[in-house]
């Protein structure tokens, strides 16, 4: 279990530690978010609890 944790923290901090706000590309952020969220709406009306749950954790 230590190891996964291990391999989470690494994987998931991404941007430098000095990384400011203003150094985010927005645009490309919000779509992101707009594509996840569309496939949760999806998984909903599909009724797959599974998906929507999995999709939640990204």
């Amino acid at each position: 279990m230590r190891e996964v944790l291990e391999v989470k923290t690494t994987t998931t901090n991404r941007a430098a530690p000095n990384t400011g706000w203003h150094e985010i590309d927005w645009k490309v952020a919000e779509q992101k978010v707009r594509r996840l969220q569309a496939r949760i709406v999806k998984a909903t009306q599909e009724g797959n609890q599974r998906k929507v749950k999995s999709l939640q954790w990204l």
